[in-house]
């Protein structure tokens, strides 16, 4: 089963380490990367995805931008995709999350490969992929 991750990480090594960790755990993993929140919310707009892995703190539109924007509007295509926030500023994203979406989770980079491959898990479990 294909499974599609949108990671929305402006910084290239850190997106190279996280593409790296998910080939290992999902052999058929299809990694689609945006360097800033503007370009993630047109994609995102495009097409669904299994999982978004999402960065705070980048160029053009913040993540807690992206975050909301996504869970605005209901009808949205990928307004239920679990998102993995994965950021070294989490406290100022947790002050804007609501506390009850089941589908977010929220890691302090720098994020280790156990830590990674185990909330994308869960990520996946939820949205009934795995």
């Amino acid at each position: 089963m294909m499974v599609s991750i949108l990671l929305v990480e402006d910084d290239c090594d850190v997106r190279d380490y996280f593409e790296e960790v998910l080939s290992e755990v999902l052999p058929s993993i299809e990694a689609v990367h945006t360097e800033n929140g503007e370009d993630a919310l047109r994609l995102l707009s495009e097409r669904d995805f299994d999982v978004i892995i999402l960065d705070n703190r980048m160029p053009v539109t913040t993540g807690i931008e992206v975050f909301k924007e996504i869970r605005a509007e209901a009808s949205g295509r990928n307004f239920a995709t679990p998102i993995i926030v994965v950021s070294g500023y989490i406290e100022e994203f947790s002050n804007e999350l609501p506390k009850s979406d089941p589908f977010v989770w929220l890691a302090e980079k720098p994020i280790k490969e156990k830590s990674l491959r185990n909330l994308v898990l869960i990520a996946l479990k939820a949205k009934g992929k795995i």
